[in-house]
């Protein structure tokens, strides 16, 4: 049984509902595959979100995976991207990102060159348009580029002069500005293009609005055409003139190439998924009366299913909000997720979420244990924690739940940076499509928040009497002086030479040593590394600190682990009783992957958790 993760980060729940389907699709004709979607949302016109937004892609075991797939937007930046990609290629999976290039990574989606290209001569050729205008997408994005490329070409190829490009975004708010300013241009210089090819559905929809309120016809006065065939598009006024991307068959693609590539088989660099080119009423060819049937029915449906869902947000916020224990919050959970139509519905507690539930200690990764706490239809009775089962993070359910499935959709469960926990469905929900599953998980998670904070408050004094900086055996920082002082070091490195360099060091076998030599031999290994520690980053700017345990982090302007390890493999433990040996992951953090210092101590830690791994195997 080959496994498959899917990584999506998206705003358009509509898009990602094609996406969700085109796997659905995959699994019926492939028995022998299992496919993990981690969904990552997006936020609409928000340039940057929360980095909770991105904690679910920490979350899988690439090692438990034949091969990896992505598909994200501008949102989800690149040099985030291309790090899952770079795990993914250091365990030797094969990855395929969906419309962004990336190092190891094989090229799906769409032909924005290709489609882009027929579109526009469309305009020339059918309708011997020869004044046409191109409004693009985000300029800093690829497919925008491509397709203005593709306008550019196109034009010059039929010897089209009087062209113009202007620039714009993505989003509907751009078509309507632009085609604005265009009006009062129209008035001034009466000279208006026969047609304005837009880099997508949004845009063009924008200026459709502004057009037609402000009387130029659409398209007798100016053509339009957009890109993506989305729903906002099949619904304007005038059913806008598009290219359907096919997005249930690009995820379909994806998925192929990926599991063609993990068998072995010789796979192409790039597989373009052909694009359909919807000639419809803004560019002046004739609507299509059986499109307009399946819209009629489609906007039925999403009347019925609004309906629905107010209904059921209305019993979840009451059943929410009443209760007064974790247990009562949980049943309240299983009790409404029966109404998501996405098969079996599991609730999933981060670790170290519900084991500082009562103090304000941050929690902003997934740790090594979950917490079964929601499970409709479960019928075990609740452990003394109120959960069911607790579990490795690796298995993302307990057995034998995590078998029973070949899909299983992961959405995060997140306040800001607060990670929560994640949601698991076994089947695609049509709740999905419109937005209405993203607001009903949002409702659980702020509640879950709501409770957690409530605690807090109530053990606030408890929490302030315990506060110190330093950690008192090995005198380094703890995690309060990490907020207090490390912080602001890594902030200062970033901001000053645009670099900090974070290792993240482990004690080698602790417990043998504990339960050999004994505690005190433990507390030796501890003060040890606390003076390897100091003596290397003596006379630099660095932070050290014991991270909890026997870990540890050194936050410094330079690479310190080869340091370390010199200093290491001079160093005799006073006692003689035992060799001290350290595991080391070090990273440098550039400025341009915006990670917080949270955010780099995790990936440290996961760098030295591989070198801790792999000592393991070669004894």
């Amino acid at each position: 049984m080959r496994k498959i993760a899917f990584l999506t980060y998206d705003w358009n729940t509509e898009v990602n509902y094609q996406y969700e389907k085109g796997a659905e699709h995959f699994l019926k004709d492939h028995p022998d595959v299992v496919v993990h979607v981690y969904y990552g949302y997006g936020s609409y016109g928000i340039s940057d979100p929360s980095r909770g937004a991105y904690q679910i892609f920490d979350l899988p075991d690439f090692s438990r995976y034949d091969a990896v797939v992505m598909q994200g937007n501008r949102v989800w930046k690149e040099a985030n991207r291309q790090y899952v990609a770079d795990k993914a290629h250091a365990l030797g999976l094969p990855c395929v990102s969906i419309n962004y290039p990336l190092k190891h990574c094989i090229l799906a989606g769409s032909d924005n060159y290709g489609s882009y290209y027929k579109m526009v001569e469309h305009m020339i050729v059918h309708h011997h348009f020869t004044r046409l205008w191109h409004i693009t997408g985000l300029p800093a994005s690829k497919e925008a580029q491509e397709r203005k490329q593709a306008f550019l070409d196109c034009v010059k190829k039929y010897g089209l002069t009087d062209c113009r490009c202007i620039e714009g975004e993505w989003e509907q708010s751009a078509g309507e500005d632009i085609a604005a300013g265009l009006v009062e241009e129209f008035k001034e210089k009466k000279d208006m293009p026969q047609a304005i090819v837009c880099g997508n559905d949004d845009v063009a929809r924008g200026v459709e609005k502004v057009f037609l309120e402000n009387g130029i016809r659409v398209p007798e006065d100016v053509a339009l055409s957009g890109f993506d065939n989305l729903l906002l598009a099949q619904t304007a006024e005038v059913r806008i003139s598009t290219v359907d991307r096919n997005y249930e068959q690009i995820c379909y693609d994806a998925l192929g190439t990926a599991l063609a590539a993990a068998e072995g088989k010789d796979v192409p660099s790039t597989v373009y998924t052909i694009g359909k080119m919807i000639h419809s009423a803004s560019c002046g060819c004739s609507d299509d009366l059986t499109n307009q049937e399946k819209i009629s029915r489609r906007l039925m449906y999403v009347n019925d299913y609004l309906k629905k869902f107010y209904r059921l947000h209305d019993y979840m916020t009451e059943m929410l909000a009443s209760s007064n224990s974790p247990a009562a919050l949980m049943d309240a959970v299983e009790a409404g997720s029966k109404e998501l139509e996405g098969g079996n519905f599991y609730l999933v507690l981060n670790g170290p979420y519900i084991e500082n539930f009562h103090s304000r200690a941050d929690v902003r990764h997934y740790g090594d244990r979950m917490y079964l706490a929601a499970a409709a239809g479960y019928n075990h009775p609740r452990s003394e924690n109120d959960m069911y089962e607790v579990f490795d993070r690796c298995e993302l359910l307990p057995a034998p739940f995590a078998d029973e499935s070949r899909l299983l959709n992961i959405y995060p469960l997140h306040v800001q940076e607060t990670c929560i926990g994640y949601a698991v469905l076994e089947e695609v929900s049509p709740l999905m499509e419109f937005d209405f599953l993203q607001i009903l998980l949002t409702l659980i998670e702020n509640e879950i928040e709501r409770m957690r904070q409530r605690n807090v408050v109530e053990n606030l004094n408890d929490l302030l009497a315990k506060m110190y900086v330093r950690d008192r055996l090995t005198g380094l920082y703890n995690r309060f002086g990490l907020e207090k002082y490390g912080m602001d070091l890594y902030e200062n490195l970033m901001k000053e030479q645009g670099t900090a360099n974070v290792c993240f060091i482990d004690i080698d076998n602790m417990k043998q040593i504990n339960d050999t030599y004994g505690h005190d031999a433990g507390d030796e290994a501890l003060e040890c590394t606390s003076f390897l520690i100091q003596k290397t980053v003596s006379g630099k700017e660095a932070f050290a600190m014991r991270y909890g345990g026997d870990e540890f982090v050194l936050i410094g302007e330079k690479k310190m682990k080869e340091a370390l390890e010199k200093n290491l493999a001079c160093m005799q433990v006073p006692s003689g009783r035992f060799d001290l040996s350290l595991s080391l992951g070090e990273i440098e953090v550039t400025a341009d992957q915006d990670w917080n210092v949270h955010d780099a101590i995790h990936h440290a830690d996961d760098l030295m958790y591989v070198i801790k791994k792999q000592k393991k195997m070669s004894h």
